[in-house]
């Protein structure tokens, strides 16, 4: 299976495509429904420990062997934000994750490390896979 993702902010810019095993996409981001008060944007997507609006990092896209789990987590995993996602990913790695993070002009994809191919397709671009705590890292406690 092979999925685009698209920048954030501009819906229609194709900048990495998937390659998954067959499964279930989603993507959750504040590009589709935000709004803007007094003149700054505030996205839907709520943290509840907080009440206040999710931290606005970009978006991110989640493959999930059933469609309920990748929706409920893709929403999930950008209130968390990609530090904290990624703790809860380590230990739930049938689960994979593509962060979109703005980064200056461009976009930093950070991504597990086992499902899937990613192919940048656009400048400004950069791929960073997340090493897991197994693979030579100490885990850190939240």
């Amino acid at each position: 299976m092979a999925v685009d993702l698209v920048h954030p902010d501009h819906r229609g810019e194709v900048v990495a495509t998937w390659i998954l095993p067959p499964g279930s996409v989603a993507t959750s981001g504040n590009s589709e429904r935000a709004r803007k008060v007094d003149g700054k944007p505030l996205g839907h997507l709520l943290d509840p420990r907080s009440g206040q609006p999710a931290r606005d990092f970009g978006s991110v896209a989640v493959w999930a062997p059933q469609g309920i789990t990748a929706d409920c987590l893709s929403t999930a995993l950008f209130v968390l934000g990609p530090e904290n996602a990624f703790r809860f990913l380590a230990n739930h790695r049938e689960v994979a994750a593509v962060f979109l993070v703005r980064e200056g002009k461009g976009l930093r994809l950070l991504t597990t490390p086992h499902r899937g191919r990613l192919i940048p397709r656009a400048k400004n671009v950069h791929v960073e896979e997340i090493v897991w705590p197994h693979q030579g890292q100490k885990e850190e406690k939240p």
